[in-house]
């Protein structure tokens, strides 16, 4: 893939249309994930949705082809092929040199709240959403 062909399919309009509900799996305790597929009618490409909660992080990823050409990730470790350290929540752009490799620090979601974060990440991304959603609260520690 090449930049060109990232970014000209993150430039068109997406839909996704089914219902995105979080869900649990035995493996793994405590985590929440989210998958839908999207649409990309005037290139008729699909391409995959992915979002995973956790009790203090989570992320939410748009991918092609199987691999991340966007991603919002509020945790605090991440760090860029040049060394450089991120320790805030920060979004990562896809580059064919490096893949998802760079992250930087966005000023443009609301990190504090997970769903308001999802809608802001799908705007981002150019998707439109007529699904439902279905929110689900995390699981409680005993």
């Amino acid at each position: 893939m090449t930049n060109a062909e990232v970014e000209a399919i993150l430039k068109a309009d997406k839909v996704i249309t089914s219902t995105l509900r979080w869900s649990s799996r035995s493996s793994a305790k405590g985590r929440l994930y989210l998958e839908a597929r999207v649409l990309a009618p005037d290139t008729s490409e699909l391409l995959d949705f992915k979002g995973v909660r956790g009790k203090t992080n989570y992320s939410y990823a748009l991918l092609w082809r199987g691999v991340p050409i966007r991603k919002a990730t509020l945790h605090f470790q991440h760090t860029n092929p040049d060394g450089q350290h991120i320790g805030e929540p920060h979004k990562h752009r896809w580059d064919e040199n490096d893949e998802d490799g760079w992250a930087y620090v966005p000023d443009d979601m609301h990190w504090d709240n997970p769903d308001q974060a999802l809608l802001d990440f799908l705007a981002e991304c150019k998707i439109r959403y007529t699904g439902t959603y279905q929110f689900q609260l995390m699981p409680r520690s005993p």
